[in-house]
């Protein structure tokens, strides 16, 4: 699974350099930071929409993860350079059906999280 987080990090990664050149990384580990706190947001919304538990989530938490899969993602991608993952996947085979199907997994996630909060956060309890 490590993987394919991996490629979702050096695809959005080279998507910023190639568009603005500066701060790749930084970008890159946002995007990833971002869809581990989605996909634990996912879960943990699943879990309240099939035991019919009202959702509480305190900012303390919110940020508690956030910070949490910041410094775990950051310290991976700091040992685990762009540089690497560039050479790793420079010639690659079918970039543009890899680079969709990431593409299709960010909005994807973006989409079941906020429409699961927004399912949950306007359910009557």
């Amino acid at each position: 699974m490590l993987h394919f987080f991996d490629y979702v990090y050096y695809r959005s990664s080279k998507f910023y350099f190639d568009n603005k050149g500066t701060s790749s990384k930084i970008s890159g580990l946002c995007v990833i930071v971002l869809m581990h706190v989605f996909n634990v947001g996912i879960l943990f919304f699943l879990y309240c929409a099939i035991s019919k538990t009202k959702p509480l989530i305190r900012v303390p938490i919110i940020l508690f993860t956030l910070i949490f899969f910041f410094l775990l993602d950051g310290v991976r991608y700091n040992k685990l350079n762009y540089e690497i993952l560039f050479d790793k996947w420079k010639n690659e085979p079918y970039p543009h059906k890899k680079g969709a199907l990431v593409i299709i997994y960010i909005i994807s996630s973006s989409i079941i999280f906020f429409g699961l909060a927004i399912y949950l956060g306007t359910k009557k309890w």
